[in-house]
């Protein structure tokens, strides 16, 4: 067990975390820290004992949004005075990282990098070859033409920063519990309401799931779409995308309701936007661009539900995509419902096919 945990679990939390990595001590870390003190970490093992313990521990701040470089740059700062802050070392060093070019066309979009990271207010330098051989004279530079480097770019010990960040949230009240594991996530009329563990139930406000690679089979208890925690395609059954553009391809909703095929996309066209409404409570929605949506969703018996939602709102069911084939040949099935028969190759020219590429996602 952590610290200063007992083995009897308390009755209620207004949080609880299933999962003891570090994404799971790092949300009760920071619930605490803006003031929300009943939380409850639960562990089925040891902390860090899932996929943390492997993890490279590199930070980098450069990302390709500005949102996501400004949350970078949080997690250094984070990391710079976390050690101070909890007494755990982190093993938190900013050494620097180094991207090479190996081609002209490379170097050009590590100088666009460079000049988005300055607008970002990273700090950052353009390095030729000399400098290069300078900071790592060990690498085979033949082909390298140039590249740029992050000083404030460093790395840590993950486990170790894992343990810093539980220690902080403990000492804000937080209670972390190893060895426990959650079998079942209590739900009341669709909502999480607490957990059931091999200790015994926690009745909670909110229940959030760092579980990683096991989400997919925890959320069975709940029916949960977990593909919100992980790669859509590798866990989902099946994928929605609303466009209120023109139609391109027709099926029947019987033809995709009798669909066994894992991993479909169906483009459906809404005639207006309360079909969003009925699909929310059994899907996730998640917006794309005006008028264009994309929904997901898990279970035999949930893509029944959603293509009788989309029945009932009033859409209109454009095609069935299957992942991973060719546009061609999965509108080529929606149209014409199988495998066999002719049918017009005709998509409507530029704009359809522009419509059709940014669907197959």
């Amino acid at each position: 067990m952590a610290k200063n945990d007992t083995r009897k679990l308390p009755a209620r939390a207004d949080v609880v975390i299933i999962g003891g990595g570090i994404v799971g001590c790092s949300i009760a870390y920071h619930l605490t820290k803006i003031g929300i003190r009943n939380v409850v970490v639960v562990e089925r093992k040891q902390l860090t004992s899932g996929t943390t313990w492997h993890a490279a521990g590199l930070v980098g701040q450069l990302r390709a949004t500005r949102n996501l470089t400004e949350l970078a740059k949080y997690t250094a700062t984070l990391f710079e005075g976390l050690e101070k802050e909890t007494g755990q070392a982190t093993g938190f060093k900013q050494n620097g990282s180094i991207s090479l070019a190996l081609s002209a066309e490379r170097m050009e979009e590590l100088l666009r990098g460079a000049s988005m990271a300055k607008s970002f207010g990273l700090e950052v330098d353009v390095i030729g070859l000399d400098e290069i051989k300078q900071r790592i004279p060990h690498y085979n530079l033949d082909s390298v033409t140039g590249g740029v480097f992050l000083p404030k770019d460093g790395q840590l010990n993950p486990i170790d920063v894992t343990q810093a960040l539980a220690a902080g949230a403990r000492s804000r009240g937080a209670k972390i519990f190893e060895n426990v594991k959650v079998t079942r996530i209590v739900t009341d009329k669709g909502k999480a309401v607490g957990v059931e563990t091999t200790e015994g139930t926690i009745k909670a406000d909110k229940v959030v799931m760092a579980t990683g690679m096991w989400s997919r089979e925890l959320g069975k208890s709940v029916i949960l779409s977990t593909h919100i925690l992980q790669d859509v395609e590798a866990v989902c059954d099946a994928a929605v995308v609303l466009d209120l553009g023109r139609v391109v391809a027709q099926g029947s909703i019987a033809q995709l309701t009798a669909t066994r095929e894992r991993n479909v996309t169906l483009l459906a066209e809404p005639r207006d936007l309360d079909l969003l409404p009925a699909l929310s409570p059994i899907a996730r929605v998640e917006r794309q661009a005006p008028g264009r949506y994309s929904l997901w969703w898990a279970g035999e018996d949930g893509s029944a539900a959603v293509f009788r939602a989309v029945a009932a709102a009033g859409g209109v069911v454009r095609g069935l995509l299957p992942h991973r084939r060719s546009l061609e040949d999965v509108f080529l099935q929606a149209v014409r419902g199988g495998d066999g028969g002719d049918v017009t190759r005709d998509w409507g020219g530029e704009s359809a096919s522009a419509s059709a590429s940014r669907s197959d996602t």
